[in-house]
């Protein structure tokens, strides 16, 4: 399939950071985030982000939230996580301006991150079709 000159081959590399981004809201909504396995994982699912978001469609997600009225609750589970002031040495610094230049309104989501062929509804598709599993940190771990 062929969508604006790009080929959906790419899709599964899309997936992976779109998903690490949900894993880390989901994780930051617990209540005992606290712990120490929590903190690492939530930091790694950033890394992770951070090092496989090539074509910026996680960032463009955030950007395209940032600006939408009636969020969802995963929506606004998702932006409120992510909805964090600037801070140059933190590991989600790309995501929080993302967020921010949502808010701003001052350019396009889509003139920002021109690299992510897809648009809100088919990044929303591909987080809510695949479903979203993580193994649970800690020593006793039967069930994901």
């Amino acid at each position: 399939q062929e969508r604006t000159g790009h080929s959906f081959s790419g899709l599964s590399a899309t997936n992976d950071p779109l998903k690490e981004l949900v894993i880390g809201a989901f994780l930051n909504s617990w209540p005992v985030t606290n712990k120490l396995e929590l903190q690492q994982r939530k930091s790694q699912s950033l890394k992770d982000i951070n090092s496989q978001d090539t074509d910026d469609c996680a960032k463009k997600l955030l950007c395209e939230l940032a600006r939408k009225k009636d969020l969802t609750w995963d929506e606004e589970l998702i932006i409120s996580y992510y909805d964090q002031p600037v801070n140059y040495m933190s590991d989600s610094l790309f995501l929080n301006i993302a967020v921010k230049v949502g808010k701003d309104e001052e350019r396009e989501c889509s003139q920002v991150y021109p690299s992510c062929f897809l648009d809100l509804p088919e990044m929303l598709k591909i987080i809510r079709r695949k479903g979203i599993s993580f193994e649970i940190p800690g020593k006793e771990q039967d069930c994901q």
